[in-house]
């Protein structure tokens, strides 16, 4: 990926909250402010000072709320197993969640993300370099942490995935991947979607607007064919035509467990995804605006250095 992108754009750029399908969807207006990220006195916890979205929904149903004016989301699946071999000899010794940007490793934002947003209970898939990403942990105190090992990290995601149905049991859950910076502001958003959304559903996708990015970025990025019902018709690197791009989040409900049976034993997520899609129980909400940046590549690392020093 491009470490020039349009990101910057987006932390100011009003949104239009969730493109969730069904009767029972509920638009929220969302104005952002300012979402630069920064740190507290410790060093350890990921805020966004004046981050808040004014978000009013049609229904005005009472929720528990978070610091982002989400409802309480409980639990989160966090995929941490790969190798991140796309990084060169940083990952030689250490596995990709512990690499740092903005003096934290990858995976500490991704925790601080998810108890901003409310998640109080996480488990964190490992693979490559395990018992380093359990150590690094350790005192983690945010989020309630458990762990699940997967032995064939160097496969597909869906080995990962699979390693969490135990812990995902029948609820729902939040799918993330340890090497996406997520502002709390867009689980909060997603999470509030998944709340909102009509019976019938698999999964939802966070789904960004693809303006905000530039045409190298796109090359990378996974692609979403939204239509105006917020129905997604395909996801995938090369499909066409498409509407959005992925952000790497997503909201799962127990109805995904039978398509990842359906699928192949070694694959990637966008192939269990696609079945969703397929069968009409894929939807996407909308987190333009909101923060997030994909970190795959040396050159990701330094822009994702930049962003969060707010350069």
């Amino acid at each position: 990926m491009s470490s020039v992108t349009k990101i910057a754009q987006s932390p100011t750029r009003p949104s239009i909250g969730f493109s969730i399908v069904g009767s029972s969807a509920r638009l929220a207006s969302c104005i952002p402010r300012s979402r630069t990220p920064s740190y507290d006195g410790m060093g350890t916890a990921y805020s966004e000072p004046g981050a808040r979205s004014l978000c009013k929904s049609a229904y005005h149903k009472p929720l528990m709320q978070t610091a982002f004016g989400s409802p309480l989301m409980t639990r989160a699946v966090v995929l941490a197993a790969g190798t991140g071999q796309r990084l060169g000899g940083r990952t030689a010794d250490i596995p990709k969640p512990l690499v740092t940007v903005g003096g934290l490793p990858l995976i500490a934002h991704t925790i601080s993300g998810l108890a901003a947003a409310g998640v109080d209970e996480a488990l964190v898939v490992t693979g490559y370099h395990c018992a380093l990403v359990r150590a690094a942990l350790a005192r983690e105190n945010r989020v309630r942490l458990t762990f699940a090992e997967n032995r064939d990290f160097a496969k597909g995601a869906s080995y990962s995935l699979r390693a969490a149905r135990a812990f995902a049991g029948e609820a729902p859950f939040v799918l993330v991947m340890s090497d996406h910076l997520l502002s709390g502001e867009l689980l909060a958003r997603l999470i509030a979607a998944g709340e909102e959304a009509p019976p019938g559903l698999a999964a939802i996708v966070a789904t960004d607007d693809p303006d905000h990015w530039d045409a190298a970025y796109l090359a990378e990025a996974t692609r979403v064919d939204a239509g105006p019902d917020g129905h997604i018709r395909q996801i995938g690197k090369l499909i066409e035509p498409w509407t959005a791009i992925d952000a790497g989040a997503f909201y799962c409900f127990p109805a995904l467990w039978p398509l990842v049976d359906d699928a192949p034993e070694d694959c990637d997520l966008s192939t269990i995804f696609r079945l969703a899609a397929r069968s009409g129980s894929l939807a996407a909400a909308d987190i333009t605006g909101a923060f997030w940046y994909d970190v795959d590549t040396e050159e990701d690392l330094q822009a994702a250095e930049r962003l969060l020093r707010g350069s």
